[in-house]
């Protein structure tokens, strides 16, 4: 009976040290808008290469990693993105290139003036998502990361 005990407790200490080293690696992850760059400008609309890192500072690896995310132009919606099961290893980081193309006719004349002029900020608010405790559940954690284009 004692032996049953011990090994349960045995099991549910590494369970909680499973699930607090995945939640604290995510909840650290670091989400980086590296570079803009404006690859087309056209009477209705402009393509734009971004450049997001993703970062583990932790010393656990991360594996199918989520990332989603909202991009705005001079606080203005001009889309969406994503990149699903992403690996990161431990102290470690991957890049992943993105191109938008923004349509004028979605935007105000203000957005469509700072994008011709090159002077604009492109932000990306999203969340990162990955499974915890060997998939059992999972854990995200929202981020917000911006770049200024001059």
């Amino acid at each position: 009976m004692v032996a049953v005990a011990a090994a349960a407790a045995v099991v549910i200490a590494g369970s909680g040290y499973t699930y607090y080293a995945d939640v604290s690696a995510i909840r650290d992850s670091q989400v980086q808008l590296e570079n803009v760059r404006l690859t087309s400008l056209r009477l209705t609309q402009a393509t734009l290469a971004l450049q997001v890192t993703v970062g583990n500072p932790s010393g656990r690896d991360i594996s199918d990693l989520t990332v989603s995310f909202d991009i705005l132009l001079a606080d203005a919606f001009v889309g969406n993105g994503s990149f699903p099961a992403l690996s990161v290893p431990a102290h470690g980081q991957r890049t992943r290139d993105l191109n938008v193309t923004v349509y004028f006719a979605q935007l105000s004349s203000a957005v469509i003036s700072a994008l011709q002029q090159g002077r604009f900020v492109v932000v990306l608010r999203g969340t990162v998502e990955g499974r915890v405790l060997l998939g059992l559940t999972t854990f995200s954690q929202s981020f917000s990361t911006s770049y200024v284009f001059s």
